[in-house]
């Protein structure tokens, strides 16, 4: 028989090695469907958002509204913009109440998402990060696009992560000290 170097020799070692790797293995399984399902929540939920902007975005573009600096009904981080012919004849940010035009590079980024239709998708909107953008024909040429934000989903998930990671940390931990108690006990 081939002895394994690395493996410990005595029973008691072997013991809490291999109850510590189980139950590692678990937390760690447990912990990453926890963080997949977090982003999936956040991506539907911002999803929804995406949705929102488009219904409020319609309908202030079937009453004629001037301008888009106007609109009402969304939330701050999102952008939005009018393509006709697939250029953007207008574009706007919200921010926290306030809103302004577009960046030229957040423009561009949209000109090209805007092409597309379907469900919503992530893009990288110029240096204003990651956002899951959707677009809607409305006729005659033009289509509204959408973008809302992930930086605060982004930061939620970031923080999740670092918390399901230490509380796995601590779990393992504690697994390993109740196992080395237990197995010392009862050998």
């Amino acid at each position: 028989m081939i002895r394994r170097r690395w493996w410990p020799r005595s029973l008691r070692a072997q013991l809490i090695l291999g109850v510590s790797a189980i139950v590692s293995a678990a937390l760690i399984a447990i912990g990453a469907v926890a963080v997949v399902s977090l982003r999936d929540e956040v991506v539907s939920l911002t999803d929804g958002q995406v949705d929102d902007s488009l219904v409020a975005f319609g309908y202030s573009y079937g009453k004629g509204e001037p301008g888009l600096h106007s609109q009402s009904g969304q939330a701050p981080g999102t952008v939005i913009a009018l393509l006709r012919d697939g250029k953007a004849v207008y574009s706007s940010v919200f921010t926290g109440g306030e809103t302004a035009s577009a960046p030229s590079d957040v423009v561009q980024d949209l000109e090209s998402a805007g092409s597309q239709s379907g469900a919503p998708r992530t893009v990288e909107l110029g240096d204003e990060g990651p956002f899951r953008v959707a677009a809607r024909d409305v006729g005659a040429g033009d289509r509204l696009v959408s973008a809302v934000s992930l930086k605060a989903a982004n930061r939620t998930l970031a923080r999740n992560v670092l918390l399901v990671a230490g509380l796995v940390l601590l779990a393992l931990l504690a697994t390993a000290v109740a196992t080395a108690v237990l197995v010392r006990n009862a050998l």
